[in-house]
């Protein structure tokens, strides 16, 4: 399990390829483990119905790059 999900008290269920790809990008990996759980759920549910390993990093590259208020709207 995930040190910050454990922090959450809470196991969170991630696609492999969305595991993966925030592995690989540290700032998204803390902006997702930041984000309240209805804005997190977003993403993950996001990060299920991707259809390609490019659109998969497009979507970790969007949680890195945006501010938490970004995900409000």
């Amino acid at each position: 399990m995930n040190r910050n999900a454990e922090k959450l008290g809470e196991k969170w269920d991630l696609p492999l390829g969305f595991t993966m790809a925030l592995g690989e990008n540290s700032d998204a990996m803390l902006a997702l483990a930041s984000m309240p759980k209805k804005y997190r759920d977003r993403c993950i549910d996001r990060a299920r119905n991707a259809n390609s390993r490019c659109e998969m990093q497009r979507i970790v590259s969007d949680i890195a790059q945006k501010s938490f208020t970004d995900f409000i709207g």
